[in-house]
């Protein structure tokens, strides 16, 4: 990450670690590690912005 300290609060996007390809192979992991269909409404900035609202997404699309 080029000496940038990540939290699970650190915005991705706004760092540059989370650019629009790698938002894409990050989205195809997640499908399928933890076996979850993600929607276009799930596939906003805001939804991927940190580690925390991630989890959150996954943890809610897991209960679905």
């Amino acid at each position: 990450t080029d000496g940038i300290e990540i939290s699970d609060d650190t915005d991705l996007f706004q760092t540059g670690i989370i650019h629009s390809l790698f938002a894409v192979q990050l989205i195809i992991f997640i499908e399928k590690v933890f076996s979850i269909e993600l929607e276009e409404e799930d596939l906003t900035q805001e939804h991927m912005k940190t580690i925390n609202s991630i989890a959150d997404l996954i943890e809610q699309k897991k209960k679905e």
